[in-house]
């Protein structure tokens, strides 16, 4: 019987860019470069936009990122003023000198005191027990001083007595009358020591005692109230902040460029722009150094009184005109 003979068909590998058409494999290559093309015109077509501004513009976004600063000369920023603050005479921050706690305030924000008005009310309560128990103890030391000073005048009349007997007293009795009287003078002398080491107790105390009403150092107005009633004061806490506001000055700084054009008793225009309010100034002190940090002069002015100084307040933003 013949035997069959099966053929086998012959595989040929054939590699993967080679089954598509050359036009496909040259597909991708095409559209990169088309995109980068158009890439390259829009950069372009950007530019010549944007030049025409910069040209008509000198100081441009980007020139005025990285250009030189322009500064206003010394004519223009005296034609805007001279930036200052409305500051008042005086101003005093009012604090506790003890530890205690802080049994009233007498005072809110806006009111107007008198010199030695109480302000505030401190507990005091153990200084004035520690007060009574020192008052105590003088009472004993000057008891104490009484004796001394009666044993002193018998140690006195002893003595003169045994002088008197002259021969007839040994010597023995003569020293011992002369030490006696030296003795009672000694103890009279520690007993008015420690009366008067008591009284500078009680003054000590006194003072401490008096320290627990805070009291206004001069007339003024309530500018701020820090503390409210209950809470432990110590030695330095501020409790308020006085101002006296009757006479306003006006603190503003000066350029060097400007320094020579005003001088001490100078009048100057301070003007409120907010308000619309233009008030007159004399130049009243005028710093001797250059601050460090700005590189400016600082000057004080007086503002005379005149039509809207009331309504200057301390604290507001003002310009000084030259």
């Amino acid at each position: 019987m013949p035997k069959e003979v099966f053929a086998t068909p012959s595989h040929k590998f054939v590699p993967a860019m080679n089954r598509f058409p050359d036009s496909q494999r040259k597909m991708p290559v095409l559209v990169g470069l088309t995109i980068l093309g158009l890439l390259v015109a829009a950069g372009l077509l950007l530019r010549s936009w944007w030049m025409p501004f910069e040209e008509s513009d000198p100081i441009s976004p980007t020139r005025a990122s990285f250009g030189p600063r322009v500064t206003a000369s010394p004519s223009e920023e005296r034609s805007r003023g001279l930036p200052g603050v409305i500051v008042a005479r005086e101003t005093v921050e009012v604090a506790s000198r003890l530890e205690a706690i802080l049994e009233e305030m007498m005072v809110a924000l806006g009111d107007k005191v008198e010199q030695g008005d109480v302000v505030a009310r401190l507990g005091s309560q153990d200084i004035e027990h520690e007060l009574r128990g020192a008052k105590a103890r003088h009472r004993i030391l000057t008891g104490e001083e009484e004796a001394s000073k009666l044993r002193a005048s018998e140690a006195r009349l002893h003595r003169s007595r045994v002088e008197a007997l002259g021969d007839l007293a040994s010597e023995e009795e003569k020293q011992s009358a002369i030490h006696d009287v030296q003795l009672a003078d000694t103890e009279r002398a520690i007993a008015r020591a420690k009366l008067e080491e008591q009284d500078a107790r009680i003054a000590q105390i006194e003072s401490r005692l008096a320290n627990a009403l805070v009291r206004a150092p001069f007339a003024g107005q309530v500018a701020a109230r820090y503390v409210d009633a209950g809470a432990l004061v110590r030695p330095g806490t501020v409790l308020v902040r006085l101002i006296r506001g009757e006479d306003k000055h006006v603190r503003f700084a000066v350029d060097p460029a400007t320094i020579g054009a005003l001088k001490q008793g100078d009048p100057v225009e301070v003007c409120a722009p907010d308000l619309g309010i233009r008030l007159p100034a004399i130049i009243h002190h005028c710093s001797p150094e250059m601050d460090l940090a700005s590189g400016m002069l600082h000057m004080e002015a007086i503002l005379q009184p005149a039509e809207g100084y009331s309504q200057l307040r301390i604290g507001m933003q003002v310009e000084v005109m030259n």
